[in-house]
């Protein structure tokens, strides 16, 4: 592959975080969609590892091959030794990846009116997942949340949950660690113009605060068809009606997520022991 080439992957990097498989629509589905629009990474809410690493091996004889994190570090575990430069593999090996391939992810959505269930739930879950959200439209959830070490996202849906979002909950965001993953879904599915009209609103008032205290979040579409599905620069517009320039916005649809992912790997993989620190064989 030629420098410009790799240039211009390096521009299409893109992640979809939150995609719900339902009777309606399947995997096969939204990867045909993402692959014609540059969408290397798909997320899939519901599906544990275990079922993930099932889907990756009946895609073998399949019109697009699916692949695994976790083989990824794999083949890099012996020349990788921290994380900037384990995620600087990861994306040399997206970067060169064939076009049919796709990255698949696991991912577990926790949602709860009860912080005792929520905690259960986290028990349950945590390592059978590659990723972790709560959505909730309780604040003192939300601020218990954002200080549990288990959860890597915290849902905000610019219809309902957006006005929670406030700067003392911004500061215990920013010092856990986590980061605020907001849905433009809603962009695409208000009922009419006065719908849309406050959707903008919460939105613009939820950005500028995020702004102000400098708070990383993470744009997702989480489409409920394949049709809904954009890519990082397409995200990136529609993050200027929310007002976030384009030129502000890089990491929001790539880069977080990704260093998140990878983190998350190493931490599940069984050579990892803590944070910087690898089992030798």
């Amino acid at each position: 592959m030629s420098e410009m080439e790799n240039t211009v992957k390096k521009l299409q990097l893109s992640i979809e975080s939150n995609v719900l498989l339902n009777d309606s629509y399947s995997l096969l589905d939204y990867i045909e969609i993402a692959n014609e629009i540059k969408i290397p990474i798909i997320i899939v809410n519901g599906i544990t590892i275990e079922e993930k690493n099932k889907l990756i091996t009946e895609s073998k004889n399949s019109k697009f091959e699916f692949v695994s994190l976790t083989n990824i570090y794999e083949s890099v575990l012996d020349t990788s030794y921290d994380l900037e430069q384990t995620i600087l593999s990861f994306k040399n090996y997206l970067i060169n990846m064939d076009s049919n391939q796709h990255i698949i992810v696991s991912r577990k959505n926790v949602s709860s009116s009860s912080i005792e269930e929520i905690k259960k739930n986290l028990a349950k879950i945590r390592f059978h997942h590659e990723l972790v959200c709560v959505y909730s439209n309780a604040k003192n959830i939300l601020k218990w949340v954002a200080t549990d070490r288990r959860v890597d996202f915290i849902s905000v849906d610019l219809h309902k949950n957006a006005s929670l979002i406030d700067s003392a909950l911004c500061s215990l965001i920013k010092q856990s660690g986590k980061l605020l993953e907001i849905s433009l879904s809603t962009l695409l599915t208000s009922k009419d113009d006065k719908d849309f009209s406050q959707i903008l609103r919460n939105g613009k008032k939820l950005m500028k605060l995020l702004k102000q205290n400098h708070v990383p979040f993470t744009f997702s579409m989480s489409p409920i068809s394949p049709l809904h599905l954009r890519n990082g620069s397409q995200m990136r517009y529609l993050g200027e009606l929310l007002g976030i320039s384009y030129n502000k916005s890089k990491n929001s649809v790539f880069e977080y997520q990704f260093s998140k992912l990878v983190s998350n790997v190493i931490k599940i993989h069984d050579s990892s022991i803590f944070d910087g620190v690898k089992e030798v064989q």
